[in-house]
């Protein structure tokens, strides 16, 4: 069982720097980037994703607290009512389990926690960071149905 908490500015500072890194990584294998411009795309990128930060409409930004109240990841994800068929959505921007937390169970139960909330209505009002396709984590984008 896992909670969803919402991050705080300090979680937040923590969970932007870690996602520019790695992701600045990601262009520099994918496109053979200096590491000082992958560093200033990455950044600029999540910054286009989350221009209000914590405070960016429709994302949700959350630790994943194991049954202890252990921090063991993070999870981002968007929200959204798909005009068409007034369909509620939500797209998966990224998903970090720590380390050494993995192999416990926790990416499933948090993607389950999304959904429980996303289906409840329980999502706090709070955009997304795109994911190379070269990831390092090896976690993928989901698309869920609710």
């Amino acid at each position: 069982m896992v909670t969803l908490r919402k991050m705080t500015e300090k979680e937040f500072r923590a969970f932007k720097k870690y996602s520019v890194a790695d992701y600045a990584e990601d262009l520099i294998k994918g496109q053979s980037m200096s590491r000082e411009q992958a560093l200033m795309d990455a950044e600029k990128e999540f910054d286009r994703g989350l221009p209000d930060g914590l405070g960016t409409a429709d994302n949700f930004l959350m630790n994943i607290e194991n049954a202890n109240g252990k921090n063991v990841g993070w999870i981002w994800f968007q929200y959204d009512i798909n005009g068409d068929s007034n369909t509620k959505q939500v797209f998966l921007a990224d998903l970090l389990i720590f380390e050494s937390e993995r192999r416990q169970g926790y990416a499933s139960a948090a993607l389950n926690e999304m959904n429980t909330c996303a289906r409840a209505g329980r999502l706090l009002k709070q955009r997304a960071l795109r994911v190379g396709a070269q990831s390092r984590r090896d976690e993928p984008l989901r698309k869920m149905r609710v």
